[in-house]
Formats: structure tokens, sequence, C-alpha cells
């Protein structure tokens, strides 16, 4: 079958770009991810032009490159090809995209964070993969501001919470879902038979780039990366396929280090991060208060605060939602019921007293 290079050019120029979140999905062993890092390859090599120029994989798959024995006993170790990063844990991300912004600029760069057995991770059905999860949703509001594109590979979407299967742009119930690759084998063999082609259904992904759009089949391209370990040549690399794909948020405090990078302009980001990691190695952040429980209680200290200054100083609802830097009807929450004078309960701000949400 005849590849048309240009459309693929243009289709992946939509698909690939900072602020998408892609979810590949099928059964086990139906290349999810063979099809995945292959494509990673071509857009880190730059082979679609209209792509961004400068594009670098972050990843939890493991990769080998083939050594001497005289270097590791099994002739293979633990690497990964150049601009290819992997990690176990959310804070080794954005070290490296900083360094990649700082190399490249912001104008043509592309950061690929993919995720594999990410129905391991985003379930949000523990306790700590349900803290994972809830900071993941926090990611993908920010991965725009790093030129990040968000990876998830699962067997089966339902596996994953509604913000990681449903589409960005559908009409109930959206998540955040740009485009969703499937690899069904039995799907792949029929369209193939039905139109006669030359060709390998463990080859085809069908692509759907949004809620309303059609789904496109798409070659799987060759890919050195995804060839066997034992085929490799010394200095060649592949991904693992045996490797076992572990991440976790660890003790990474996510919440305080989006509440430090916001509010800024871009061009200030790379000082903020730098700026929360210098503080984070000098052991700011470790003090024996997990992340969750120092909100929690920053967040009652913050209604009791409220609650005083409104019915004892006389501030207005509007005046605490700037103080405070939330919505008139949280105040309205927070202070509703609250030690409230009964002659104060007729008229005044309508968001005083709001239905609770």
């Amino acid at each position: 079958m005849a590849i048309d290079n240009g459309f693929l050019n243009s289709y992946f120029r939509s698909i690939f770009k900072p602020g998408a979140v892609l979810v590949t999905h099928g059964m086990r062993g139906g290349g999810k991810t063979h099809s995945a890092i292959a494509l990673c390859q071509k857009l880190v090599e730059h082979k679609y032009p209209d792509c961004p120029k400068h594009v670098i994989l972050i990843t939890n798959v493991i990769f080998v490159k083939r050594v001497e024995k005289t270097v590791h006993p099994e002739g293979f170790l633990k690497e990964a090809p150049p601009n290819v990063y992997m990690v176990e844990r959310m804070k080794e991300i954005f070290p490296i995209i900083t360094d990649a912004l700082e190399r490249y600029g912001r104008k043509d760069l592309l950061v690929i964070f993919l995720l594999d057995e990410a129905q391991n991770f985003l379930m949000g059905d523990e306790n700590n993969r349900g803290e994972m999860s809830v900071s993941m949703k926090k990611f993908c509001g920010i991965i725009r501001k790093f030129n990040l594109l968000l990876w998830l590979i699962s067997p089966i979407m339902k596996n994953m919470g509604p913000a990681f299967r449903n589409f960005l742009d559908a009409e109930d119930d959206s998540g955040n879902v740009t485009c969703t690759f499937q690899k069904i084998k039995a799907k792949a063999e029929a369209f193939v038979n039905k139109r006669h082609l030359d060709m390998d259904p463990r080859s085809i992904a069908f692509v759907k780039a949004g809620f309303t759009e059609p789904i496109q089949y798409i070659p799987v391209p060759e890919s050195s990366w995804t060839r066997p370990p034992e085929t490799l040549g010394m200095g060649e690399y592949a991904y693992d396929t045996y490797a076992s794909a572990d991440f976790d948020i660890g003790d990474f405090p996510f919440r305080e280090f989006v509440r430090h990078i916001s509010g800024r302009s871009s061009y200030d980001m790379i000082p903020a991060v730098r700026e929360f990691y210098r503080s984070l190695e000098s052991g700011e952040f470790d003090n024996g208060v997990a992340s969750q429980d120092a909100e929690r209680i920053r967040r009652d200290y913050e209604k009791h605060l409220a609650v005083k200054l409104r019915w004892t100083y006389g501030m207005q609802v509007k005046e605490l939602a700037e103080l405070f830097g939330v919505s008139r009807n949280t105040i309205g929450n927070w202070v509703n019921g609250e030690n409230k004078p009964q002659a104060e309960t007729e008229g005044g701000d309508p968001h005083e007293n709001p239905t609770p949400t």
C-alpha cells in the first residue's frame, strides 16, 4: 500500500502539538507501545517536516543499548537514545523540560511525555493512586506552559478516569483527550482483508483526532527502536518489551509546584522552576507534613479568618474573595451560618448565602 506522506505530515501537525493529550488503547500484545515508540522516533528524528523541529521524549518505557559483554554480561545496558529520557518519578520531569526550553526555545519545541501502562497510575481507586490521579489532572492544566504533549497508553480506556478517556470537545462529560490511537488486531485484520491490502495488520492504527472527527487508519512506521534487542548492532537502541513500566508522584510536592509557577509570564517560567527545585534541595518542603495535609490546614485557617473578618470587622464578600483569591460563592459558603447575626439575614450581598455546590 502506497503511503501518502504529504497527508501524514499535515495530519500529524494537527495532532502532535503542545497541550495535546493522546491515548493509545487496545488489547495486550496488539502493538500499542510499539506503535507509540515508532511514531516518537520519527518525531524525534524530525521525519515529519511540518511537526516541531526539536522533539524530546520523556517516558517510563525502558530502553536498552547493545554493548560488549565486557561492559554488561548480557550484552545490554539500560540506556536511552539521544533526546530520550527515562523517568520513574514526577520530580524528574521538569528539570529535563526546562533544560530543553533553554536549549531550543519555545518556538519550535515539543516535549512528549509518554506514559505506558497508564491505567496503573490513573485509576484513582487507591489512596496513593488517587493522589496521583488528582495531580495528573492538574498536570494536564499546565502542560502547554511547558510545550508538553501527554501520551497515555492503556489496554482499556475505561480503566482510567473520565478526565483521561473523554475527548476535550465532547458534548457531554468532556475530559482532556485530544486524540486516540486504537490498536485492535481483529479490527485491523478485517480492514486489511476487506481492502485486499498487502500489509501486516499489526502495522495499522485507527486514529480519531477529536470527538466529531472521523476515524483515520494510519500506517505505523518502521522503527529501529522497536526491533528485538537481540537483532541490534553494537551501540544501537531499542525499547525493552519485557520490562515493567513504573511511574509515581513520589515525594514531589506537586500542588506547591503548581502554585509556585502559576500567575507568571512565560518568560519567568524557567527561573521559577529553578527556584522551586532549589527550595526542594534546601529542605523547605521536607517538614514531615504531607502536602495534602498542609493544604487542608491552610484552607481551614483561611476559612476561620474569613469568618472573623466578615462578621467581626464587616468586610464584604467581594473584598474577601479578592483577598483570598477564591470566588465569591466560595466565601459565601465559608461564612454561611457561622455566628451570623439574625439582623443580617435579609437583603445584602446576593453572594453571601449561595446554594452549596
